[in-house]
């Protein structure tokens, strides 16, 4: 099925676990509604990977205020971030990863081993069913469908293979004084 054009498709007539129909993402705007969208509407589980945490998207008020609200709907709630490349997070405040050490029981940020640092894809997957996707994490050119249990289920499947081999990232931890 071809991808439909942003230009003519509202994000919130796409719901998580109904609509499938894959949507072109071709700038940042794109795909921070298609995030903000599918994080609003999971009920359940967050699997990220992105090159920086890039803050034009995850550092906004509305996308945080939405992992928020997610993290405290539910106990059984898991956002499981994997950051390739953290070092530009390490000297400013973002939002995201705040929340994250603050709300840890619910986030698990992790950094892969150096023979994983030059993956280049980034992802979003939305309760094992609907995905963002860049073949490359340095561009917003993409695809997302809100809908693709088969797709989000292989995409799972990779990030599990990264995650399996990260470790939590002792420079993005909290010091208790």
């Amino acid at each position: 099925m071809p991808a439909a054009d942003t230009t003519r498709t509202a994000f919130q007539e796409h719901t998580l676990g109904q609509t499938r129909v894959p949507i072109k993402l071709a700038t940042r705007g794109d795909q921070r509604q298609a995030m903000l969208r599918m994080v609003t509407q999971s009920r359940r589980t967050i699997d990220i990977v992105s090159r920086h945490l890039d803050p034009l998207i995850f550092n906004e008020r509305d996308m945080v205020d939405a992992f928020k609200s997610l993290a405290l709907r539910s106990r059984s709630v898991k956002i499981r971030i994997l950051i390739l490349d953290p070092s530009p997070l390490l000297h400013r405040v973002h939002r995201l990863v705040e929340l994250a050490l603050r709300l840890s029981s619910f986030f698990e940020l992790r950094t892969p081993p150096p023979e994983h640092r030059n993956y280049n894809e980034s992802m979003l997957i939305a309760d094992q069913k609907g995905y963002v996707r860049s073949p490359l994490s340095d561009r917003y050119e993409g695809v997302a469908n809100f809908h693709a249990p088969d797709v989000a289920k292989e995409l799972l499947r990779r990030f599990d293979e990264l995650w399996q081999t990260a470790l939590p990232d002792p420079n993005l931890r909290r010091l208790s004084l």
